[in-house]
């Protein structure tokens, strides 16, 4: 039996079984789209001139009463293009299309639920999934999930959940902190014991030696998180040696600064011994605020530190030693062009990470260092980016607590605030910093490697 041709929109017919029901909103887009910028999706009709995409376009031609169509035939397996030769992609009203033509699908869909479930499933298994049928149907629940495989789901992903509290208390992260440990880092050497002041009592309670250690588990996360592999780190204010030796071993190049030439024999005395890092850390005594001199055009990928404490710790006698300052803002002065300098040398998006903790002056109120040291980063082109909690182990906080709290009506600190800053376009974050290599503790085995 011989068709009739179509030369007009009458000889069409709507699709009887179409899913789609339309919306009254995406009906209204679509006829004033047609009005304002002219046609640009096509209707395909089957052999009889039943309508398969495009019924409400159908519907609204009707309405405007625009019934000149060109019709193409074709057997489906070329394709078929629509030149619009009156519009330009630069034009407006061609970027209007563009734009109207992808928003007005997008609002005018509404799928008859009940016909496409009733559909045999080899028609609509190209285009659902049996969860987005069931999501459709309303009748999808996610499965439970407990916290802990919550959790874990996170660590095996980011080593640790990458929550903005850091939970150092926890067994999973003490796990990883021994088996950093075992490493033989000792970050204590080269300082004095008891930096810190700590009554006999408390360091009896767990207190360790009184001088702080870094963490090597949170260095091992911001270098993993914030740092490309195999880049360049910074860090202006490198006291111990774990920073150094984490960063080494785990196949980035650091270069830190101390004032101390004691501890930075004593670093480099104790990266050689491990003799298990893939290459060796570089430590350097200078004062910080000379980083621009004796780091030369160094471009770095990563700056992380933690910053010397006025008035908190006594390292050295040195004049030109940060903690020794006459008051605090000309500690300020000098931290802030250590810090400005630092900052300088990374390259263009890229993050920078500090591990600070508030300070008290000489009479016990608060000077707001963590606000200081995030105002210094911004005013030197690094953006305020996330900020994290370090939570440490209690130790000897309950003795100091006692004394503290009943003297003066101070709280010991438990924690540390984690500040990390972006220098460029967060835009570019993602090409910048590919997915996490994890490594379990297996992988920590610290066999043998050479050093170079």
């Amino acid at each position: 039996m011989k068709r009739k041709p179509i030369m007009k929109l009458k000889d069409l017919r709507p699709d009887p079984n179409n899913l789609n029901r339309h919306t009254e909103r995406g009906a209204g887009m679509m006829e004033r789209s047609i009005r304002d910028l002219g046609f640009g999706d096509s209707m395909t009709v089957d052999r009889d001139g039943v309508v398969l995409s495009g019924n409400q376009r159908l519907e609204t031609l009707a309405d405007i009463q625009m019934d000149n169509p060109i019709v193409v035939q074709s057997d489906g397996t070329r394709p078929i293009v629509h030149q619009r030769t009156d519009l330009s992609a630069s034009d407006p009203r061609g970027v209007a299309l563009a734009i109207a033509q992808n928003r007005v699908g997008q609002v005018n869909l509404e799928w008859d639920i009940a016909a496409l479930l009733a559909m045999p499933r080899e028609q609509t298994e190209a285009c659902f999934s049996e969860k987005e049928l069931e999501i459709l149907a309303g009748t999808f629940t996610e499965p439970a999930v407990t916290q802990a495989e919550a959790r874990k789901t996170l660590a095996e992903r980011f080593i640790v959940p990458p929550f903005s509290v850091l939970d150092a208390r926890q067994g999973y992260w003490q796990e990883r902190k021994r088996a950093w440990l075992a490493l033989g880092i000792q970050s204590e050497l080269g300082r004095a014991e008891n930096l810190l002041e700590l009554s006999e009592a408390a360091l009896d309670a767990g207190g360790g030696t009184g001088t702080g250690v870094f963490d090597p588990v949170l260095c091992e996360l911001a270098y993993k998180w914030f740092c490309p592999s195999g880049g360049t780190i910074v860090d202006p204010f490198s006291g111990g040696s774990v920073r150094g030796i984490v960063a080494a071993f785990l196949g980035f190049r650091y270069i830190g600064l101390d004032i101390r030439a004691e501890q930075v024999s004593e670093n480099e005395a104790q990266a050689k011994a491990i003799k298990k890092l893939k290459s060796l850390p570089r430590w350097m005594c200078s004062d910080s605020r000379m980083f621009s001199k004796v780091a030369g055009n160094i471009k770095a990928d990563f700056l992380f530190t933690s910053p010397p404490y006025f008035g908190r710790e006594h390292y050295s006698d040195l004049e030109d030693d940060l903690n020794n300052s006459r008051s605090y803002k000309d500690f300020l002065e000098g931290y802030e062009s250590c810090l400005s300098q630092a900052v300088s040398s990374l390259e263009a998006d890229r993050f920078a990470a500090i591990e600070v903790a508030e300070l008290r002056d000489p009479k016990g109120i608060q000077v707001d260092f963590v606000g200081d040291t995030t105002r210094i980063f911004e005013r030197h082109g690094a953006n305020f980016y996330n900020h994290a909690i370090h939570l440490k182990p209690l130790a000897s906080a309950a003795i100091r607590a006692g004394k503290m709290f009943s003297s003066g009506r101070k709280l010991v600190p438990v924690h540390e605030h984690v500040l990390i800053f972006f220098k460029g376009d967060t835009r570019n974050i993602p090409k910048q910093f590919p997915e996490i290599e994890v490594g379990d503790l297996a992988d920590m085995d610290f066999g043998p490697r050479l050093v170079k």
